[in-house]
């Protein structure tokens, strides 16, 4: 499985990898730091099996990422986990309504990281 995260915070990405890898080091994890960013990625490389996406970074926001992502035909298939610190409703129903698989509130400690990546890589989507 390859994961592409998407977020603008290097501590958050750090973490995420190293929470990925803990749970499964099989699991191969790319990262970028916004939208535009991951477009470009998209665009130039294997498509990942995964996407998991912040919603408030700088550049392109994760809602504009999603569905720019959702709205091509090369990347619609994509699974989208929104994985923000948000918890605004409107913004996880905007999610919901471009096409995202799942909307999660970014953990806060290193321990409910892992346990909140492996109940999502235990998924029955991804299993």
């Amino acid at each position: 499985m390859a994961i592409l995260y998407i977020d603008d915070d290097p501590d958050d990405r750090e973490t995420f990898v190293e929470a990925v890898r803990s749970v499964d080091p099989a699991i191969q994890c790319e990262t970028v730091t916004d939208g535009l960013e991951a477009l470009s990625y998209l665009e130039l490389n294997k498509l990942p099996d995964l996407i998991v996406l912040d919603i408030n970074m700088p550049l392109m926001n994760g809602i504009t990422c999603l569905a720019e992502i959702k709205g091509n035909a090369e990347t619609s298939h994509i699974p989208v986990i929104i994985f923000t610190t948000s918890d605004s409703r409107s913004e996880m129903n905007e999610c919901k309504k471009l096409g995202a698989y799942r909307c999660v509130v970014k953990p806060s400690t290193y321990a409910e990281m892992k346990i909140k990546i492996a109940s999502l890589l235990n998924d029955k989507l991804f299993a």
